[in-house]
C-alpha cells in the first residue's frame, strides 16, 4: 500500500495544504475561494521577507508512523513510499514542480508520485522559494539543500543515498537539470548552509527550459506567458544586463564529462517552452558523449503528462522505468 505523508502547514503560511493520507471533506465553491484568499493573498510573492517570515518558512515537520521528526529547514516536502522498501535502502526520486519559477506547489502531480512509489521508488516532492526576485540563486539552493537533506537522512527513510534521481517539469525541469549538472556550484550553494554531497545518479526533465538566453530571445506566445519578463524576474535582468546569471542558470552551459545520464521529454507543439530547448540540449549532450535520450511527442503541448492515463503518459511510463532501472540499479 502506498503511504502519502504531508507535513502540517503553519496557519498563516501562504501555501495551500497538500494532499494527505485522508481526503478532506468536500467544500463549496465559496468556501474554496475564501480559503484561497486567506491562504494566498494576491501580493504574497512580493511581500517583504522579514526574519519572522523566513523563520516560519524554514520550519517544516514530517510525520512518519506517528512520530514527529524535525526535517528540511529550507523547503517543505511530501514523502510518498511503499511499505515494502528493500532492506538496506532503495532508490528515490526527488520531484520539482513547475510554474515559471513564481507559482505552482509540490504535489501538483501527486498522482505521478504515487505511480513512482507503486514501482518501488521513494518520492520526495519538494517546494522551493519563489521570492524575492530575482530568485534563481535561492530556488536552486533550495533544490540542492533538498538533495543534501535526503542523503543525510536516507537511513531514516530506507533510501540508498547513492541511488537518487531528480525529476522536474517545466521550470522545475531547469532546476532539476542545473542541480544535477552543477553539484557544488558556488553560485547557488545549498540554502541550509550544510556542506553535503549533492551529486545524483540521473536526471529527468519534462518540457524544461535549458538555454535561457535562447529562451529570452525567442519568446513563443507572449499573450500566454511573457518569456522575457518571466526570465528577467527570475534572473534579475536581460542577458545583456546579467550575462553571468543566464550562464549559471542555463543547463546547456554546464554539460561536461561528469554530467549524469539525462532523460528529456518535450511536446512538439509546446507554446510555452519551445521544443528547441530540448533539441539544443540533446545536441550538446550528444557532442559530449553523455548517455541520454530525448523523446518528442507530436502535437503535444505543455504539461502533456498531467493526465497520467493519457496517450503521452502511457508512452512516457515505460521509458521512465527503463531509464531509472538502468541508472539507479544497485551497484555491486
Amino acid at each position: 500500500m502506498t503511504e502519502v505523508i504531508d507535513e502540517p502547514i503553519v496557519a498563516d503560511e501562504p501555501f495551500p495544504e497538500g494532499p494527505g493520507p485522508v481526503a478532506p471533506p468536500r467544500r463549496t465553491v465559496g468556501q474554496r475561494v475564501r480559503s484561497r484568499i486567506v491562504r494566498r493573498p494576491r501580493n504574497w510573492l512580493d511581500a517583504p521577507w522579514t526574519n519572522e517570515r523566513i523563520a516560519r518558512y524554514l520550519t517544516a515537520l514530517l510525520i512518519v508512523g506517528g512520530t514527529t521528526f524535525s526535517v528540511l529547514k529550507v523547503v517543505h516536502l511530501n514523502l510518498v513510499f511503499e511499505n515494502n522498501t528493500p532492506t538496506g535502502g532503495g532508490p528515490a526520486v526527488i520531484t520539482i514542480h513547475g510554474g515559471s519559477w513564481r507559482g505552482g506547489k509540490r504535489s501538483d502531480f501527486a498522482h505521478w508520485d504515487r505511480w513512482f512509489a507503486a514501482h518501488g521508488y521513494t518520492v520526495f516532492d519538494i517546494d522551493y522559494r519563489m521570492s524575492p526576485a530575482p530568485n534563481w540563486r535561492i530556488s536552486s539552493g533550495d533544490v540542492r539543500a533538498a538533495i543534501g537533506w535526503v542523503k543525510r537522512n536516507s537511513a531514516i527513510y530506507h533510501v540508498d543515498p547513492d541511488r537518487l534521481a531528480v525529476l522536474g517539469r517545466s521550470a522545475g525541469g531547469q532546476l532539476a537539470l542545473i542541480a544535477a549538472y552543477t553539484p557544488g556550484a558556488p553560485a547557488s550553494p545549498p540554502s541550509d548552509g550544510t556542506p553535503t554531497d549533492t551529486h545524483v545518479r540521473a536526471v529527468i526533465s519534462l518540457y524544461g527550459p535549458t538555454d535561457l538566453v535562447w529562451g529570452y530571445n525567442n519568446s513563443l506566445v507572449p499573450d500566454i506567458i511573457r518569456g522575457p519578463q518571466t526570465l528577467s524576474r527570475y534572473l534579475g535582468g536581460s542577458p545583456t544586463e546579467v550575462p553571468a546569471a543566464y550562464a549559471a542558470a542555463s543547463p546547456i552551459e554546464h554539460v561536461a564529462p561528469q554530467t549524469p545520464p539525462t532523460l528529456l521529454f518535450h511536446g512538439s507543439r509546446d507554446s510555452l517552452v519551445g521544443v528547441a530547448h530540448t533539441e539544443r540540449l540533446s545536441a550538446r549532450l550528444s557532442q559530449a558523449g553523455i548517455p541520454h535520450q530525448a523523446v518528442y511527442f507530436p502535437y503535444a503541448t505543455h504539461g502533456f503528462d498531467f493526465d497520467i492515463n493519457g496517450w503521452a503518459s502511457q508512452i512516457e511510463q515505460p521509458i521512465v522505468l527503463r531509464f531509472l532501472h538502468t541508472y539507479l540499479a544497485k551497484r555491486p
